[in-house]
């Protein structure tokens, strides 16, 4: 469970022009993938969006959808990975180092992709560089939920890398983002800065599935 550096000519065809992409990059296990898809979202998800994220990976692994990337953070990011490790498929989890997330994940079989293997002082700010990493790493970006960070506070990001994955540092990426199923407000906030920043809002699965087929039309 070594990881291992891709060489420069390996990072770059992950990357493919992507401005944000790292000199650098690390690897435990098989990055031969074409088209791929990320599924991120909100630390606290509500009840509803954990059923509409579980649903959404058994869809998009059904119709040839994957690898599916995420973050390995709780939240969205779990349920996608503990989904897909229950469909028997290897989710590719973006963390900023060899961390103990790392290792746990990479215990159960998921593809880890990292920065550098040792972890730098700033940890923090090393998770939102990991942001830049899963939005190159994929084509298309999917927010089942967010959350925003705080509310009339003048803050336009929702917490936290999934407002860096999905708007910041989305450069060229198709981002889709679900309807909000709850009332909660932190929900409705963040959906509104999404969409006002580019990001398509979906109605349902199905309606992003037909989507992404016009965006992937070899699947």
């Amino acid at each position: 469970m070594n990881p291992r550096a891709l060489t420069k000519s390996e990072v770059e065809a992950l990357f493919r022009g992507y401005p944000y992409r790292p000199s650098s990059l690390y690897v435990i296990g098989n990055t031969s993938w074409g088209g791929s898809v990320a599924v991120v979202g909100t630390r606290k998800p509500s009840p509803e969006a954990v059923g509409l994220t579980r649903r959404l990976v058994r869809e998009l692994v059904g119709n040839g959808f994957k690898p599916i990337i995420t973050g390995g953070a709780p939240g969205i990011d779990t349920v996608v990975a503990n989904e897909l490790i229950n469909l028997r498929e290897r989710p590719v989890i973006v963390r900023p180092c060899f961390d103990n997330n790392a290792r746990q994940w990479a215990s159960r079989g998921g593809v880890i992709i990292m920065e550098s293997v040792e972890c730098p002082v700033d940890y923090a700010r090393a998770l939102v560089f990991r942001d830049r990493i899963i939005a190159g790493l994929a084509r298309v970006i999917i927010v089942p939920e967010a959350r925003a960070w705080r509310l009339g506070g003048g803050s336009d990001k929702p917490c936290c890398g999934t407002w860096y994955t999905a708007v910041k540092f989305r450069e060229g990426r198709r981002v889709f983002i679900l309807k909000p199923l709850v009332g909660d407000e932190e929900v409705h906030e963040a959906f509104r800065v999404f969409v006002g920043s580019g990001a398509v809002p979906v109605g349902s699965i199905d309606e992003l599935l037909a989507r992404l087929r016009g965006l992937f039309p070899w699947v």
